[in-house]
């Protein structure tokens, strides 16, 4: 399959002069422009797709179970909410779906959506980071923390062929052979708590070829262990990206610097291969690759971890200067994050493969799903603005789907007075009920606490400072 870009963030231009806000971009009069200048719609037909859309949009906002997750419950939606005249057969509904001007229309409303945090809500969001999280970004010199990672969706097998997946993913944890599948290329954003760009390839395909640089300037990027490439750390220094990704045990090369944790030098250890350091070191060294690059590596011990991950291998073009090694090491964490973000996603927007054999009916499905996603992260941001919210669970955000039904509903249906009603009735619902709880003593013993882990990291602003 070709990786297929869906859709861009910040650079994005489609945004309409009439859409100005949410409610707008989601209004059935923009969904109608879009589809005649897609030519989705060429004239006035019987089957109304801005109604389908939202009508979709707000089952998938709902607590949707497994088994209501067809095609014939998106249908029947629909025509329950049709007059009888309108009401069309299922085949005639997914005939009107299968094209790629249907798939052009959804992905455009999603860079509107998206838009909006770039155009309206950068500079107002930014007020209301914590203190800490602001202190980490002026001490590495940067506009905003991206996490990226890949996540994949199963697919039907009648389908497979129609994506030419020509491999399969992962075995399932419950024993079950693996299944084709699609991989989405996911780059979060810490600061706006949405993601800025989301590429789709076959679940085989790699990672590393999906890091688009042009969305990544005056960043720092975190990655796994999966994007480990010499190239592409060198191509992203060359464009002024910083990154942290984590390395692999076994990484070599000839030592040329190395620094205890207090910041003396450990001059011993200069000419020695990485991988001979002694295990339970903790020091920041400076290596030279086989290809003659110079790398900043972070090597720690951990001895309350598990056995495969007691050695902890960062690699990183970050400036000691900036941070210490156990600042970045700690940072390295945030990346738990996008984790997060993704199983909230799969567990409260619905996203996974809806059962067609349609690239384009399956793509609109989990475009609609990261688009419940964009509403939901949306509404928080307003919230948070709004009624000044400094705790705002993200998960709770996407997994409270009785907040948002009713207000996906009333886009679909409602007047537009209701839907402003009901709106800010939404916003005041988050603020009572999406607020994040006290962490747990175990969450605080593992750093998953992202407000104590941004503390941690911004407290330690020199090499001689100790973990807290």
């Amino acid at each position: 399959m070709e990786p297929l870009s869906l859709f861009l963030s910040n650079l994005s231009t489609n945004l309409s002069p009439t859409a100005k806000n949410l409610l707008t971009v989601l209004s059935k009069d923009n969904i109608r422009d879009i589809a005649f200048k897609c030519k989705a719609c060429i004239r006035e037909r019987k089957f109304s797709l801005s109604s389908y859309l939202l009508g979709s949009l707000s089952k998938l906002c709902s607590s949707t179970r497994s088994s209501e997750f067809t095609l014939n419950d998106f249908h029947m939606n629909y025509n329950r909410n049709q007059d009888q005249a309108l009401k069309m057969s299922h085949k005639c509904i997914h005939k009107q779906l299968d094209s790629d001007e249907a798939l052009a229309v959804v992905k455009t409303i999603v860079e509107q959506s998206i838009s909006l945090f770039s155009h309206k809500l950068a500079k107002k969001i930014k007020k209301y980071l914590s203190e800490d999280l602001n202190t980490i970004l002026d001490a590495i010199g940067v506009k905003d923390i991206i996490l990226i990672d890949g996540t994949e969706i199963d697919l039907q097998y009648s389908c497979a062929a129609n994506f030419g997946c020509q491999g399969k993913g992962r075995d399932r944890l419950d024993g079950e052979s693996a299944r084709p599948g699609a991989k989405l290329h996911v780059a979060y954003s810490l600061v706006q708590q949405t993601f800025i760009y989301i590429d789709i390839s076959e679940a085989v395909g790699s990672e590393r070829d999906r890091v688009l640089k042009e969305y990544l300037k005056g960043c720092l990027l975190i990655a796994d262990r999966g994007y480990i490439d010499e190239e592409l750390e060198q191509s992203l220094s060359e464009e002024g990206i910083q990154f942290l990704i984590r390395g692999k045990v076994n990484t070599n090369g000839t030592i040329i610097e190395a620094f205890a944790e207090d910041g003396s030098r450990l001059n011993e250890y200069i000419g020695k291969k990485l991988k001979n350091l002694p295990k339970k070191l903790n020091c920041d060294v400076t290596i030279r690759t086989a290809k003659g690059n110079t790398l900043r590596i972070i090597h720690r011990y951990n001895p309350a971890a598990k056995v495969e991950d007691k050695i902890s291998i960062l690699r990183t073009n970050v400036r000691r200067d900036k941070l210490a090694s156990k600042q970045l090491y700690l940072l390295y964490r945030v990346r738990w994050n996008i984790e997060l973000f993704n199983k909230a996603n799969k567990s409260g927007n619905n996203l996974k493969s809806i059962n067609s054999s349609k690239k384009n009916v399956i793509l609109i499905f989990i475009l609609l799903s990261l688009l419940a996603s964009i509403i939901k992260t949306f509404c928080g941001t307003k919230a948070v603005i709004k009624h000044e919210i400094t705790n705002l669970s993200l998960l709770k955000l996407h997994k409270y789907n009785d907040l948002f039904d009713d207000f996906v509903n009333a886009l679909a249906y409602k007047s537009r007075s209701t839907i402003y009603r009901i709106f800010k009735e939404l916003l005041a619902n988050i603020a009572e009920f999406c607020t994040r709880t006290t962490p747990s003593q175990r969450d605080r013993i593992l750093l998953k606490d992202l407000p104590l882990l941004f503390w941690q990291i911004a407290n330690q602003p020199g090499t001689s400072c100790k973990i807290a």
